[in-house]
């Protein structure tokens, strides 16, 4: 033992702080494992206890069980809430439209979009003085966009059918607000019909403006329906805005029926019209022409995968 002393002092003090700090390491590692076997010992004891509790009374181990798995399953939602189709169907759209559309309104407000939706929004739930509020702040973003016809005048028919400018129907502070603001909208209250035909002659060269002008033709007057047909299915080279997606909203506008029976008898020759000007827009192929484009797509699809495996086998075996 002495010449260990010995050896240890006459240590050079790199090699001796190299010592030192093992003989900690191996303290610390000492003291770990005492106690974790300490731990070991109690986790045992536990456990043993458990079993004989167990023993004496079977059923109070039961109760206790179900006991933590309602604890754990009480935040969770029922489970008829999370049904996939009362999801989709709530019970008050409306109001659920409206959470969605206040945040828009306050970080998308420069977006013609936002008061577009918070127009119907507000339609739907017979809004008027927030019907004119989306509107006026819609005339800002973008005065010239062709749906802010439609705004206008669905609001318009909305106001003179509820006979709402009138204080003998509106509360008269109400009814003052609406007759203010509605008047320049409205150029002095002009007639619907008036500021319908006014807006289609003043945008003759616009297929979007003759869109929106052509359906608010036939909500005014349904009678009307072939004559706006004619305006939105002659595709004019004169026409401005005779894009894809302009024709295929004028070919929805046909097929939900919002020109009437007119509209419907159209929709044929209107497709037909369009695949001659757009020949690769899928949304005006013929019933064959869509079975085609499938089936050669499938080919082709088949056609590649059996490719790239026949060259994963060739690369394997050089």
């Amino acid at each position: 033992m002495c010449w260990l002393v010995v050896e240890v002092a006459s240590l050079p003090p790199v090699e001796l702080k190299k010592l030192r700090a093992q003989q900690r390491k191996a303290a610390k590692r000492a003291e770990q494992e005492k106690q974790e076997k300490l731990l070991q010992q109690q986790r045992e004891q536990r456990e043993r206890e458990q079993r004989e509790r167990e023993q004496r009374d079977p059923h109070s181990h039961h109760q206790k069980r179900a006991h933590n798995q309602q604890d754990k399953e009480a935040d969770a939602p029922p489970v008829d809430d999370l049904q996939p189709h009362k999801l989709a169907r709530v019970e008050d759209p409306l109001e659920q439209a409206i959470k969605f559309l206040q945040p828009l309104q306050e970080w998308a407000s420069n977006r013609i979009e936002t008061h577009l939706l918070a127009f119907e929004v507000y339609l739907r739930k017979g809004k008027p003085l927030l019907m004119v509020q989306s509107v006026k702040r819609a005339l800002k973003v973008d005065p010239d966009h062709p749906q802010l016809h439609s705004c206008l005048i669905r609001l318009h028919r909305f106001l003179t059918n509820g006979d709402l400018l009138s204080e003998t129907v509106s509360h008269p502070a109400v009814a003052a607000v609406l007759n203010s603001e509605t008047q320049p909208l409205f150029r002095d209250h002009q007639e619907a019909e008036q500021l319908n035909k006014e807006f289609l002659e003043q945008n003759s060269n616009s297929l979007p403006h003759l869109l929106q002008g052509a359906k608010m033709m036939c909500f005014l007057n349904p009678t009307r329906d072939a004559e706006a047909v004619s305006l939105v299915t002659r595709l004019s080279d004169a026409h401005q805005g005779v894009t894809v997606q302009t024709c295929i909203d004028i070919l929805k506008a046909l097929q939900k029926g919002e020109f009437g029976e007119s509209g419907r008898k159209e929709i044929s020759n209107f497709k037909e019209l369009c695949h001659q000007r757009m020949p690769h827009a899928v949304d005006f192929f013929s019933g064959q022409q869509v079975a085609l484009t499938t089936n050669h797509n499938h080919a082709v699809e088949e056609s590649l995968t059996n490719h790239v495996s026949n060259l994963t086998v060739e690369d394997g075996t050089n």
